[in-house]
């Protein structure tokens, strides 16, 4: 304190003899203040005077303006709320606690849905976990939330409605009843396995993770086109890319090879609207008056021999078994759209390749058993079809 002391006053300052009063209206005690010889009175003449006056208004001036601050502190009813247990803070306290408890375990099961939205559609898209789904017979989905027993609660409902199996980490540590032990951190984990039969569940209860409707992604691309006409080169599909799964999310390869031959068409209508207009009203109109039946609002257009494979990997969109069958089979709302969008294929010259080539064959006549009278109908009726135009085509030859 002595050498802080003796430094001060070196320069020309002292201590002062008592702390300064600062707060509650009070300003700085100017009398406890000890100015630098430079701006004193005494020894000075005017000038000194005047620059004393100016640094004591200057002092004076900082002191006023300094903020009060508010105590720190809590209220009495603050601290009810800290800590006063919930149970002895009356039935009000305790029905707003269970208020915001469920209306949280609601929000994490919106979070939990999306999440195995977004992993059933990524399941579906990689062959990986199809081959993976055929070894072990079942796939894990991970989820991650803050543990309540409401919550677990839920989400075995919402897995039970799937047909799948919920295992919490907790379970693993006390099984007995199911709670977490105190030690466990918040954050849970959830197990979520599906076998086939959940799949199938799941599909049935949202199609839109198999594939988007045709329609919404034929529009699409027409919109992305109409903006410029030049060529659809490899950045411009990107692009468009881009597009369909920030709207869909993960999409299948050959869905993306559909939509580029989407967009080549869609680009060559707009360059040659009269030419184009004719030629796909002429082929719809001849494919039409041969069956006898018109595709449902919303079908697919599959009227090239590339889009078969298309076409079996969305009816089959965990691939085959061994036997050929499909691993799970889509619901009727999809299956019959794209039978209907193939009510036309044997009219493609290289129709035959098509169905050598590609899985689309054995995936159709699996679904002519489809539990679906209607379903089955339309996959019986383009087996007699497509057997047929093979059996002229091998007279013709």
């Amino acid at each position: 304190m002595g050498d802080l002391a003796a430094r001060l006053k070196s320069r020309g300052l002292e201590l002062p003899s008592e702390a300064p009063v600062l707060g509650g209206g009070a300003g700085l005690s100017l009398s406890a203040v000890s100015f630098p010889s430079s701006v004193r009175t005494s020894g000075g003449g005017g000038r000194g005077k005047h620059a004393s006056v100016g640094a004591v208004t200057a002092a004076s001036a900082a002191v006023a303006a300094a903020p009060v601050h508010a105590a720190l502190g809590t209220s009495k009813e603050e601290y009810k709320q800290l800590f006063t247990p919930l149970a002895n803070q009356g039935a009000k306290a305790l029905e707003e606690e269970n208020k915001r408890k469920k209306a949280g375990e609601q929000d994490l099961l919106k979070e939990v849905k999306a999440t195995l939205k977004r992993w059933v559609q990524e399941c579906l898209v990689r062959e990986d976990k199809s081959k993976r789904l055929q070894e072990k017979g079942f796939l894990k989905c991970r989820v991650h939330a803050k543990w309540s027993e409401g919550l677990h609660e839920k989400l075995k409902e919402l897995i039970a409605s799937y047909k799948g199996r919920l295992t919490a980490d907790c379970e693993k540590e006390n099984s007995a009843d199911g709670k977490p032990p105190a030690w466990l951190p918040r954050q849970e984990k959830w197990l979520v396995g599906f076998d086939s039969v959940a799949f199938e569940a799941f599909m049935e209860l949202h199609p839109e993770v198999i594939e988007p409707p045709p329609s919404k992604v034929r529009l699409l691309v027409e919109e992305f086109v109409s903006r410029d006409t030049g060529k659809l080169d490899q950045h411009r599909l990107r692009e468009l890319k881009e597009a369909l799964e920030a709207r869909f999310g993960t999409l299948r390869p050959l869905l993306l090879e559909h939509v580029a031959s989407i967009a080549e068409e869609a680009i060559m209508a707009r360059l040659h609207p009269k030419r184009g207009v004719k030629r796909k009203e002429g082929t719809d109109r001849e494919g039409q008056q041969q069956q006898g039946k018109k595709p449902r609002p919303g079908a697919p257009r599959i009227e090239k021999a590339r889009d078969a494979a298309w076409a079996a990997a969305v009816l089959a969109p965990l691939g085959l078994r061994g036997d050929g069958t499909p691993i799970v089979k889509v619901p009727a709302s999809l299956a019959c759209l794209f039978l209907d969008g193939l009510l036309n294929l044997e009219q493609v010259p290289d129709f035959h390749q098509a169905l050598k080539s590609t899985s689309l064959g054995k995936v159709v006549n699996n679904y002519r058993h489809h539990k679906n009278q209607e379903v089955a109908a339309a996959a019986r009726d383009l087996v007699s079809a497509w057997k047929a135009a093979m059996s002229s085509r091998g007279a013709a030859k």
